[in-house]
């Protein structure tokens, strides 16, 4: 195992997530989760590059950056929406100079995009901002980009998805490039894959009303509505919840379950730690991420005291798929 710390930088072009987008929302009726994506990052990372656990923190909202192209005059409504999201989740968005195509969208279609964000990354790299380089696009343009960062021993994982109905076909030569490497689509579809019930969230909408979705569906729609109260009352500790786990480690005997939960104090939802041993259902190494499961909550002591936040682990967790 790798015991050096690993800092993520991650970059998205946004010409590749655009299209990623579109195809999940608004054929697929998903909404994609930022929230949970980072967290698969990270584990990727964690996987790949054979990195301890502990050696690589939470992905530092100052260090995702996407570049899009344009100054925003020529956005269709579905990109000003998902900007919107974007920016309520503290990404960095960059814009930069196009030169709009005429059979294309308008939206990240230029080179300078990609000039941009070589530039972010190569400045960032030098200024010790990261040391793992995570690329979210197929382009073979970023190429040069990769082979720099590997002169420098900084790791670099590339997530790509070559598809073409998305008009996304990733370059070989970028994905020879790579140190790491995820095709996210093939990932998504395979079928024994549990994959897509931790990145997307499932939205009830129809063509009718598509032009109205509020910002916060798009990319991060649990944003909206109510916020649920930092400490729970021992009836809300006792009632039965439903959701999928997240991520597991089998070494350490542990995982999270995904929260809907908000904290306020560091803005973010925490997940709900659990532990093999509680699970009811399947043996321990039969639990993998993505399950549907059925748990209640208890305080979490050691967790809220590190936090400096009241949080909350799972209990009773029963597979329910």
């Amino acid at each position: 195992m790798n015991n050096e710390k690993a800092n993520i930088g991650l970059f998205f072009d946004g010409y590749f997530f655009y299209k990623l987008y579109k195809y999940f929302f608004i054929e697929k009726r998903l909404a994609f989760n930022f929230e949970q994506f980072n967290e698969f990052i990270k584990q990727e990372v964690q996987h790949q590059f054979d990195i301890v656990p502990s050696q690589c923190d939470e992905i530092n909202p100052n260090n995702i950056h996407l570049f899009i192209g344009g100054d925003g005059t020529s956005e269709t409504e579905p990109e000003k929406q998902l900007k919107r999201s974007l920016t309520a989740l503290r990404i960095q968005l960059h814009n930069s100079p196009l030169q709009i195509r005429n059979d294309t969208e308008s939206f990240l279609q230029e080179k300078g995009v990609d000039v941009s964000l070589t530039i972010r990354a190569v400045e960032d790299a030098l200024d010790k901002k990261y040391n793992t380089l995570v690329l979210i696009t197929g382009d073979a343009d970023f190429v040069p980009l990769v082979n720099w960062s590997k002169q420098r021993n900084i790791n670099v994982l590339g997530v790509y998805w070559s598809n073409s109905d998305t008009n996304t076909k990733a370059s070989q030569d970028f994905i020879d490039s790579l140190t790491g490497k995820v095709d996210l689509l093939s990932r998504l579809e395979d079928k024994s894959n549990r994959l897509i019930k931790v990145l997307f969230d499932e939205i009830a909408i129809s063509d009718e009303n598509m032009s109205t979705i509020p910002a916060s569906k798009i990319a991060a729609w649990r944003f909206s509505g109510e916020r649920p109260p930092q400490t729970l009352t021992q009836k809300q500790l006792d009632e039965v919840r439903e959701s999928v786990i997240l991520n597991l480690n089998h070494q350490y005997g542990s995982g999270f379950i995904r929260s809907e939960q908000f904290y306020p104090d560091n803005k973010k939802w925490n997940n709900y730690r659990f532990s093999l041993s509680d699970v009811e259902g399947r043996k321990a190494d039969e639990v993998a991420a993505g399950m549907r499961v059925q748990f209640n909550l208890e305080y979490d002591g050691p967790r809220s005291a590190k936090e400096g936040v009241t949080l909350y682990r799972a209990t009773n967790v029963i597979i329910i798929d």
